[in-house]
């Protein structure tokens, strides 16, 4: 009987081969694991198609956001499941054809409500002849982001919509003047809005009181804005000063960090306090005068 080479697994039994077969089985479970670990780690989903378009495979976190057990969508075209939102100038079945990413996916999920996907994808072809096989790639549930932005986006214009509408000139300041309202361009005298973006707001304040500004400046960073609000005076277009009390609030505006400065023209006030305090005067002076005379 010739001995059998130990190397040959020809001359093995179906016990050995098992035997000799299990550690390999093994380490293919752990690198399986490892890359399934790894792609929740990096995206919400991966997914594999063949040449039809139709699903191969799909990770298991599909039912956590869409409700869809892996195997419903399996042989399932993924074109059936949802559409590009954005209008691509090649047809849909050939964008798989080659690599992309971050495309717009919108997909329903299983209680028929609206999911937005970011995917990515590369195209898989055969190494021997070349022909297409399929695509492989990447899916991150864009929703809740989406929703967030659009909320933001509301709340922005709403928030602009009151400040440009509103009864008190408000001004935004970074660095320099980026928005006043139309009660703000009549109170300064410009003949629009637009006149005012672009200035330095040192413009639109008595020469004389630029050094109150620059101490409130550094009160402001040390302590916050004084909810008190400041007076200082302040200067038209056509050179005439005026008495206003100012409160400053931190917004932001267009991406970036700004001041909100709300003015109210305090002249009257203050005019009626000088005349009532002459008033006053006057009258102490009759009566200190009365007073002498008996």
């Amino acid at each position: 009987m010739t001995p059998r080479d130990p190397g040959d697994e020809t001359n093995s039994s179906p016990d050995e081969l098992t035997e000799t077969a299990a550690p390999y089985r093994a380490r293919i479970v752990e690198l399986e694991q490892r890359l399934d670990d790894l792609t929740r780690l990096v995206s919400d989903l991966v997914w594999d198609i063949d040449a039809d378009l139709r699903l191969s495979y799909i990770s298991e976190r599909v039912f956590d956001i869409l409700g869809f057990i892996p195997r419903e969508l399996l042989g399932r075209s993924l074109l059936e499941l949802g559409t590009f939102e954005d209008e691509a100038p090649i047809s849909a079945p050939d964008v798989f054809r080659r690599a992309f990413r971050n495309r717009r996916f919108v997909i329903l999920d299983k209680q028929s409500r609206t999911h937005t996907f970011r995917i990515s994808g590369i195209p898989v072809f055969d190494l021997d002849n070349g022909a297409y096989l399929g695509a492989r790639g990447t899916a991150d549930d864009d929703t809740e982001r989406r929703a967030a932005e659009h909320a933001l986006r509301e709340g922005e214009r709403r928030y602009r919509m009151m400040v440009e509408h509103s009864p008190h000139a408000m001004i935004v300041i970074d660095g320099h003047i980026q928005f006043a309202n139309a009660t703000a361009a009549r109170l300064f005298g410009a003949a629009s809005p637009e006149e005012l973006v672009g200035m330095h707001p040192h413009r639109l304040i008595h020469p004389d009181d630029h050094p109150i500004i620059k101490a409130r400046v550094g009160q402001t960073a040390a302590h916050g804005p004084d909810p008190n609000g400041f007076e200082i005076r302040r200067v038209k277009f056509d050179g005439a000063s005026f008495h206003s009390l100012n409160f400053t609030v931190q917004v932001e505006w267009e991406e970036r960090l700004a001041r909100l400065i709300t003015i109210f023209d305090t002249t009257d006030y203050k005019n009626a306090q000088s005349a009532l305090t002459e008033s006053e005067q006057r009258f102490r002076d009759f009566a200190q005068s009365a007073a002498d005379r008996f």
